[in-house]
This record gives structure tokens, sequence and C-alpha cells, in this order.
């Protein structure tokens, strides 16, 4: 790298190094969502009150399944990306996930997207699972992971999904 640049090794771990300290950086695994044969979701959302928006961004930005969360102006404003790593889990997500019942919600769309380019996603999986997921969901009471149609919820020990 340093010679297609113009600098030697040193010069550039060290720019690296630089980069990295000033948080201008960050190193960080992605998964090929395709390669996997994972799903995404792309949802939409009304939440009026600027006091939910905030809880909203609170819980589910510690959600492994939202790889991204944003806000825009217009009707509705909060856009997010989700995963499913099967067309079960899809279901769970897109019929009774705690997504949906968020009590600030106006309004919500969840859509299946068809392709995405580039295939790679960052992803956040807990590194101390609890017994408990962010949103709060309990997965060995939910009717859907006790009949085998959910793998649960990757932040806690009743996952049991492939991540």
């Amino acid at each position: 790298m340093g010679r297609a640049i113009g600098m030697t090794h040193t010069g550039v771990r060290k720019h690296y190094e630089t980069l990295l300290k000033e948080g201008l950086i960050r190193v960080k695994g992605l998964l090929n969502i395709k390669a996997l044969g994972f799903e995404l979701l792309l949802l939409s959302a009304e939440i009026p009150s600027y006091e939910d928006l905030k809880e909203f961004y609170r819980v589910y930005s510690e959600c492994p399944r939202m790889l991204i969360l944003f806000t825009t102006p217009g009707e509705y404003n909060v856009y997010g990306v989700m995963l499913a790593e099967s067309e079960e889990v899809r279901e769970s997500i897109m019929t009774v996930c705690t997504v949906r019942k968020f009590k600030g919600l106006r309004r919500i769309e969840l859509r299946p997207i068809l392709e995405m380019n580039p295939p790679f996603l960052p992803t956040y999986l807990s590194r101390d699972p609890s017994r408990r997921a962010p949103c709060g969901a309990d997965c060995p009471r939910c009717e859907r992971y006790r009949r085998g149609l959910c793998i649960g919820c990757p932040s806690t020990t009743w996952y049991k999904g492939p991540l």
C-alpha cells in the first residue's frame, strides 16, 4: 500500500495509527449478507414525539439485527436496515417482533430488501450475551421461539443461530 501512495510502510503504519487514535477510521469485520443467505429488511417508521424518538434510538441502537438506523425529515422520520438470518426470522421481525410494539410508533413499515450492493455489512454482536434482548424481548416466553420458528436474539444466551 505504501508503494501505491508513495510512502514507506512505517509511514503508512503511523498514519493508520493516527487515524485510528483520532477516531477518524475504525477497522471492523463485515459479513457478506448474500453469501450467508441472510435477508435484509427496510424499516420505515413515524415517531412523532422527540422523547419517543430518543428512546427508540436508545433501545434499537443496541439491537444486533439493526444494522443501520437514521432519521430524516418527512412523512416517515426513522429508517433502518434490519438483518434476518432466515425466512422464519424475517416473519418474526415483520409480525411479532418488539420493533412493531414500540409504544411511540404512529406508523411502521417493514419491507424486504431485494437487492443490495455492496453485499458486505457490519453486524453488532454482543460479546457478553445476556438473558434479555436489548429491546426487552424474552425469547423463551415467545411463542415463535418455543415453536422453533425463531432462533432468538443474537445478543442473548437463548440465540440458536449462525452468528
